[in-house]
């Protein structure tokens, strides 16, 4: 079996032999269970150095169209200055002997589990919303004997239907915020929406999200989270 290093540096390969012949152009890549962040590190030096132009990362959740509302409200200051996020998440669908079997049955195998397929897509989302991270601690376990990796990790109020609520600093009334979004397909249509920025981008020179190498930060910290986990340690990253 490959390491991570030697299938980023292949894939690299594959892209700059495959897409030489347009210098210039953007390459979107679509998040995938072989990215660490050496993988990843390989893949972004490999098609810079060719010139071929910038990785973008498909990472839509920062998309979903809650999470911008919810960045603008914060650097408006309507909260004033966040100190504590509490974050919970019980997506219901890795339990029993079948769980993930129905739509990604690799997930069973994956020796990393719940932070390099689910917690990944909130370290992006809670960098783009708070700014960087300077520490992690991680404690992870394993509740479902079929799954090879971990599955449980041990108020900015958002609830599951993208109703956003605020109460100011010195008030008790919430006040539910509006703004545009619409419920269809996936998570407030985020896949097209994160397509539309690029493109949007690629069109317009619009500043874009998730380049290769800013997303390399997601995966380092993916990493100290499981350095974190192995060690009982706080894990300070600046």
């Amino acid at each position: 079996m490959q390491r991570p290093a030697e299938q980023g540096f292949q894939i690299g390969k594959l892209f700059t032999s495959g897409l030489s012949r347009f210098p210039g152009e953007n390459i979107e890549v679509f998040a995938c269970p072989i990215f660490d962040y050496i993988a990843g590190q390989c893949l972004t030096v490999c098609v810079t150095q060719a010139g071929l132009g910038t990785v973008v990362v498909h990472e839509n959740f920062r998309m979903q169209p809650w999470y911008p509302k919810l960045k603008s409200l914060i650097d408006e200051g309507v909260i004033g200055e966040p100190y504590q996020v509490s974050f919970w998440l019980r997506p219901g669908d890795g339990q029993g002997p079948e769980a993930y079997l129905s739509r990604q049955p690799y997930f069973q195998q994956m020796e990393r589990f719940l932070v390099h397929e689910t917690a990944i897509h909130l370290i992006d989302t809670f960098r783009y919303l708070f700014g960087e991270v300077t520490g992690v601690y991680s404690q992870m376990v394993k509740l479902n004997p079929v799954i090879a990796g971990e599955d449980s990790g041990g108020t900015l109020r958002l609830n599951g239907s993208g109703k956003i609520r605020l109460r100011k600093h010195g008030e008790n009334n919430w006040v539910e915020v509006d703004y545009d979004w619409l419920d269809r397909d996936y998570a407030g249509d985020c896949v097209y929406l994160t397509q539309k920025h690029v493109v949007d981008h690629l069109l317009t020179g619009s500043p874009v999200l998730n380049t290769g190498r800013d997303y390399l930060t997601n995966l380092y910290i993916e990493e100290a989270e499981y350095r974190s986990s192995d060690s009982g340690q706080i894990i300070l990253l600046t």
